[in-house]
């Protein structure tokens, strides 16, 4: 224990002693006020019957008005901008102009996503048309290669078989046969139906040529 409170003793006293210093300087720096002289007149004598001398009446004092008041009011130096000043707002520029870029972007992206739609959309008539004229391709093919056997084939044994199917089978049948061949199908038909499939293909073809 004896350690620990030498050196407290040691460090108020040192404390004291560095108080008393800076007592001593201040002491030393601190002006002297010189001792108010009187002045002294020799020749000057003062007289108790002599009457004391009028002062000049002090002249009033106007008070200030609001707009002297603030013209005399000292003016505050212009705020300067220290540099975490100037930072903020850089960071505040930057955010504002970062928000504005991010709405252009969200814009642009809209636009973007609309016309993916739309070219979807598209996309999806066309491969359904890809598929009509597919299938339209393939009737066509079935029907040549049918109209090839039905070449081929003798009248009597025609006969039965277009009995069985509808007009507008007859008709693809006919148009897909060759000009020289078609004769057989309307002598394998009745009279009257070979009648009625005779009227639609007019009517289609004067269809066909007004179009």
């Amino acid at each position: 224990m004896k350690g620990p409170v030498k050196i407290a003793l040691i460090s108020v006293g040192a404390f004291v002693v560095l108080v008393a210093v800076i007592f001593v300087v201040l002491m030393m720096l601190e002006p002297d006020s010189p001792a108010a002289e009187v002045p002294t007149d020799p020749v000057a004598k003062v007289t108790p019957d002599a009457p004391a001398q009028e002062q000049p009446a002090a002249k009033k004092k106007t008070p200030d008005t609001p707009e002297d008041q603030q013209a005399d009011a000292p003016k505050s130096p212009a705020p300067q901008l220290t540099v975490a000043d100037s930072l903020a707002a850089l960071v505040r520029e930057l955010r504002n102009d970062l928000f504005e870029r991010s709405v252009v972007i969200d814009s642009l992206n809209e636009r973007i996503t609309f016309q993916q739609n739309v070219i979807a959309g598209y996309q999806k008539k066309i491969d359904e048309l890809n598929d009509q004229i597919l299938t339209l391709n393939r009737h066509e093919v079935s029907l040549k290669e049918l109209a090839k056997t039905y070449e081929s084939m003798k009248v009597s044994d025609i006969k039965p078989i277009l009995n069985k199917v509808d007009d507008e089978t007859v008709i693809a049948i006919y148009r897909a046969m060759g000009t020289r061949t078609r004769k057989t199908i309307m002598m394998a038909l009745s009279a009257e139906r070979a009648a009625q499939i005779t009227e639609k293909l007019a009517g289609r073809q004067s269809g066909e040529q007004q179009s």
